[in-house]
């Protein structure tokens, strides 16, 4: 994917190429950025050393600094993955996270039995990966349990499919 800015926003809905990608930044101050940016790199590679709680946590008490980011090892983190925090991290300082309804089909009371079944692995996959990433960001408990429960049951669609597939050998 390039940087032009004239491409068209026609990738994954729930990815800055997708409709995601068209919402505007606003009320975000060129420190805000930055600190949005250093809360990103956090979530991007804490993983890679030993007080990764401790970074966490300075991430949610806003008291993150640039020095603190210097133990990283960002040789093991994902460039995607950080440009992907960086929006989150916007969208959270905009109060707008996640900035996802547009982009997770509905499934109305009248669908079918068996709809889900149109739905593709990859497709099935996306929707586990944003309902458990949106459920580790909600503030309500109850919200949050209902996107796990959600990504479950999604998840269990996947195994069904690879069930059926491995019967089909």
């Amino acid at each position: 994917m390039s940087t032009d800015p004239n491409r068209p926003f026609d990738g994954q809905p729930h990815t800055d190429d997708g409709i995601r990608g068209k919402t505007e930044i606003q009320g975000v101050r060129f420190r805000d950025l930055c600190d949005c940016i250093l809360k990103a790199f956090v979530h991007a590679a804490a993983f890679s050393v030993l007080n990764e709680k401790e970074l966490y946590e300075k991430v949610e008490n806003n008291t993150i600094c640039s020095q603190d980011l210097y133990p990283l090892n960002l040789s093991k983190m994902s460039p995607v993955a950080l440009v992907q925090n960086i929006s989150c991290e916007v969208e959270k300082f905009m109060g707008i996270f996640p900035n996802l309804e547009e982009t997770i089909p509905s499934t109305p009371d009248e669908s079918q039995n068996d709809a889900w079944r149109d739905f593709t692995i990859e497709e099935l996959g996306q929707l586990v990966h944003l309902l458990v990433k949106r459920a580790h960001h909600r503030s309500s408990q109850a919200e949050c349990l209902k996107d796990l429960e959600d990504a479950r049951n999604y998840w269990r669609m996947i195994g069904s499919r690879i069930d059926f597939l491995e019967k089909k050998q």
